[in-house]
C-alpha cells in the first residue's frame, strides 16, 4: 500500500510540474510577440511623412515655375484688373497707384476747383458720377507697335451688376445708327518707374 501512495504522490507531482512547465511557456511566448509588436516601425508614419516632404518640396518647385513664366504682357493685365478691382472695392488710393492718365481736366471737372489736384477725391467723384468704374474681363492684350516703350492695348468688356456686359448706348440725343451701343473697350497699360500703370480713365457716360 505505501509503494502504491507514493506512486500516486510522484505521478501528481509530475503533472503540476508539467503544468507549470506549460504555464511558463505559453507566458514566454506571448511576451516573445509583444516585443515584435512593439519593435516594429511604423510604416504608416514614415509615408506620410515622405509623402508631406515630397508634397512641400513639390509646392515649392510649383511657385519658383509660376514666378519664372511671368510675362510682361502678363504683368500688364495684372495692373489692369488689379485697378478696376480696387475701383470696385472703392479703394480709390490703391486705384491711384496703378492709374496714370494721360490728363486729368476731363476728370477734374466733376470737383471743386479747389480739390482737383486731390486726385483720390478726383477720381472717386469721376466714378461716382460715371458708374463705369466696373469689374472687368480681358478679351484680348498685346504690346504696341512701338518697340522703344512697354506699352499694351487691351480689348476688354466690363461686368454690370446683372452679370452681363456693360452696354455704353448713344447719348445726347444720337440715334443707334448714328452712335451704336458699344460693349468692348480699349486700354492701354504703360510700363513706368518700374510699374505697369493704366492710362486709359474709366469709360465717359455723360
Amino acid at each position: 500500500m505505501k509503494q502504491k501512495s507514493d506512486s500516486h504522490e510522484k505521478n501528481r507531482y509530475l503533472v503540476l510540474f508539467l503544468i507549470i512547465l506549460t504555464i511558463g511557456l505559453v507566458l514566454i511566448f506571448l511576451g516573445v510577440n509583444a516585443n515584435r509588436n512593439n519593435s516594429t516601425p511604423n510604416i504608416t508614419n514614415v509615408n506620410v511623412n515622405v509623402n508631406s516632404e515630397t508634397r512641400s518640396v513639390n509646392t515649392e518647385n510649383t511657385n519658383e515655375d509660376r514666378a519664372e513664366i511671368v510675362t510682361e504682357d502678363q504683368k500688364a493685365q495684372f495692373a489692369l484688373e488689379a485697378f478696376f478691382s480696387a475701383l470696385t472695392d472703392k479703394k480709390y488710393t490703391g486705384a491711384l497707384t496703378l492709374f496714370a492718365p494721360n490728363e486729368w481736366e476731363t476728370m477734374s471737372s466733376f470737383v471743386d476747383e479747389d480739390e482737383r489736384n486731390d486726385h483720390i477725391k478726383v477720381l472717386q467723384a469721376y466714378c461716382e458720377r460715371v458708374q463705369t468704374c466696373l469689374p472687368v474681363k480681358i478679351l484680348s492684350i498685346a504690346r504696341t507697335a512701338n518697340d522703344s516703350s512697354f506699352e499694351y492695348v487691351a480689348q476688354v468688356q466690363f461686368i454690370a451688376e446683372n452679370g452681363d456686359p456693360y452696354v455704353l448706348g448713344p447719348c445726347c440725343g444720337a440715334t443707334e445708327e448714328e452712335m451704336p451701343s458699344q460693349d468692348i473697350f480699349e486700354y492701354h497699360v504703360k510700363l513706368m518707374n518700374g510699374g505697369y500703370k493704366v492710362i486709359t480713365p474709366p469709360v465717359y457716360n455723360p
